[in-house]
């Protein structure tokens, strides 16, 4: 099962972990911690971000569900990214989406985004910090990397080139 290391919308594409862990059947959305995460030049964009989180976060296991092994809600979550380098450079944007995550019989997981998300932290695959609407889909492979995203049907705002 794939379990979050980090805010969900913020693991986007930050930080997922193979792991296993205890089932949660539901749990209700947490708030999330506002430590600022600092992504160092090139991480994301090509200068230093800090990305703050306000609202709520979760991780629910749909073990029954047989279309979804489980899904990461995100109310009222809003995640402020500043450009570190100018910091009177900052953006503030909705990300109230929620990922569902779809296990492949190869073992490799699907995540469909929908609504307003924040995408950011891999930029093998052309997420560097991105603020989409609409679905998006990401593939890890079996052992956890992201191999690839689809945002062709989403729209997109590109923050690095907005914080430049």
């Amino acid at each position: 099962m794939i379990r979050p290391a980090v805010s969900i919308s913020l693991l986007a594409l930050t930080a997922v972990l193979l792991a296993p862990g205890p089932s949660a059947t539901s749990a209700p959305p947490t708030p999330t911690d506002p430590a600022p995460e600092i992504l160092a030049a090139g991480e994301a964009c090509e200068f230093a971000i800090s990305v703050v989180s306000t609202g709520k976060e979760g991780f629910i296991e749909l073990a029954a569900n047989p279309q979804f092994s489980a899904i990461a809600p995100a109310p009222g979550l809003k995640l402020t990214v500043t450009n570190l380098e100018d910091p009177d450079r900052s953006v503030t944007v909705n990300a109230t989406g929620a990922f569902r995550f779809v296990d492949q019989p190869d073992g490799s997981t699907e995540i469909r985004a929908g609504g307003h998300n924040f995408l950011y932290g891999e930029t093998e695959i052309g997420a560097t910090a991105l603020a989409t609407t609409g679905p998006v889909t990401l593939e890890i492979s079996p052992d956890g990397d992201f191999v690839g995203m689809d945002l062709s049907q989403a729209r997109v705002r590109d923050l690095c080139a907005e914080l430049a």
